[in-house]
């Protein structure tokens, strides 16, 4: 039998009357079952006073299982949140408990009801810090830097700057509308998780290195090929290290290319890469619960997100610019932009005219820096001293022969297939011409 001791440490045990501690005790052995899949007749919940509040968290509970459980620190630090969750319910914040719930694995007879017992852990840290060598060694190889935007620079479409804002509100505001106005009691581990989703080049990586700027953050750039492995088991390991790199430096945590990350988890698995899939992004939906921050994930592809990431998730759209925000993009990438790390010195002749260029070309940001970059260099080949409206006209009708090229190419693949099956068909009926004729008397003769 498990035997589950629930030590109070935000309240004593006389606070609560009979039916409450019968309610938390019932709480506490259903989700413990439930998690684990035992019978709750198999769980033994006792409750015992911690000596004194802790800022570490609200409530202890030492687990003394018989025999320990595949995946078992991601299970209960899943349980950890559903306890909380119920709580959270039960109690009001004004009593002191604040849903921070921390485990521990002891022999149950040794277990003292005291403030020292419980783990240095609160409930909106991973469970894998609980390991501090390996995680803490994996979580170093994820380094934050200096965010290269600002948020003066990101040009994008208003209702999608605001829904950014929305977002980040819920960092800068913490205090007074989860605190104060009591929203902790509908989330308790109040998270900003944004999907930034829209075509290539519309400036996602961009607004994340501009909202961590704004938060006066660093920044981790990560990638599903940053998280992945060919081992099986190292994948969920390593997105639990992720976050607690970006928990450990406070830096907002971005991922690109995360349809591959967060797409649909897979039914019917029949091999281990599969099941390291799925458990990866299952340790992924356990890391957003728990971390408090700001995660941004960046996609082409968000019609591959699975459902269960989405709901977790702040959508942001990013859309292919219009021709007012073209047109400031082009400012940007030719004159100097009034706070950025490297000033723009372009010589630019008099004729240079964004507004125009803008109308002309529907070119996403990152064209319209090709186009830049392009410009430039072609006017150093040709030994010009000034970049003109002409070489810019042409780097921008290039961009798009580029773009256009590459929705038009051909499938190669198909084109050698049909090369080759009209070459058999050819020789075929070259060897048939080729064969003497064969009357039908002598075909018969033959027979």
């Amino acid at each position: 039998m498990t035997q589950i001791k629930v030590i109070f440490i935000f309240a004593p045990m006389n606070f609560f009357g009979r039916e409450d501690l019968e309610r938390v005790r019932k709480i506490v052995g259903e989700e413990y079952a439930r998690q684990f899949g035992c019978g709750s007749d198999a769980v033994s919940v006792t409750l015992c006073d911690g000596k004194a509040a802790s800022d570490s968290c609200d409530i202890a509970i030492s687990i003394a299982a018989e025999e320990k459980r595949l995946n078992e620190g991601a299970i209960r630090s899943l349980m950890k949140k559903e306890i909380a969750n119920r709580l959270l319910l039960l109690f009001p914040r004004s009593s002191g408990f604040r849903g921070r719930i921390a485990t521990m694995d002891a022999k149950f007879e040794k277990t003292a009801p005291a403030q020292n017992s419980a783990p240095a852990e609160s409930g909106n840290r991973t469970e894998n810090e609980d390991a501090p060598g390996e995680y803490k060694k994996r979580a170093a190889a994820y380094e934050a830097v200096d965010p290269v935007y600002t948020y003066d620079m990101l040009v994008i479409a208003p209702e999608t700057k605001a829904a950014i804002e929305r977002a980040v509100g819920r960092i800068q505001y913490e205090q007074k509308v989860f605190e104060d106005w009591g929203l902790y009691a509908i989330m308790p581990h109040p998270i900003s998780a944004m999907s930034f989703f829209g075509p290539p080049g519309t400036g996602k990586t961009m607004a994340a290195d501009a909202v961590a700027n704004r938060l006066g953050k660093k920044i981790i750039h990560a990638s599903y090929a940053d998280i992945e492995s060919k081992y099986h088991g190292e994948g969920p390991k390593n997105v639990s290290a992720l976050f607690l790199a970006a928990q450990q430096q406070d830096a907002v945590l971005f991922i690109d290319e995360a349809d591959s990350l967060l797409s649909k988890r897979l039914t019917n698995v029949t091999q281990g890469s599969e099941q390291a899939i799925n458990s990866m992004r299952s340790q992924l939906l356990i890391c957003l619960e728990n971390f408090h921050g700001i995660v941004i994930f960046a996609t082409n592809l968000v019609v591959n997100y699975d459902r269960a990431f989405i709901s977790r998730l702040i959508n942001v759209e990013f859309p292919f610019p219009d021709a007012a925000a073209r047109e400031t993009i082009w400012r940007n990438h030719l004159r100097p932009t009034p706070g950025a790390k490297t000033q723009l010195n372009i010589p630019l002749a008099e004729d240079v005219d964004e507004a125009a260029l803008a109308a002309a070309f529907e070119l996403c940001g990152r064209e319209i820096r090709n186009c830049v970059v392009s410009a430039c260099v072609q006017v150093c080949m040709e030994g010009f001293d000034r970049v003109d409206q002409a070489h810019l006209m042409k780097s921008a009708e290039d961009e798009i022969s580029r773009r256009e090229g590459v929705s038009n190419a051909e499938d190669h693949t198909k084109l050698q297939t049909s090369v080759l099956r009209d070459a058999l068909a050819g020789a075929v009926r070259s060897r048939l011409a080729d064969a003497p004729a064969v009357s039908a008397e002598e075909t018969q003769e033959k027979g």
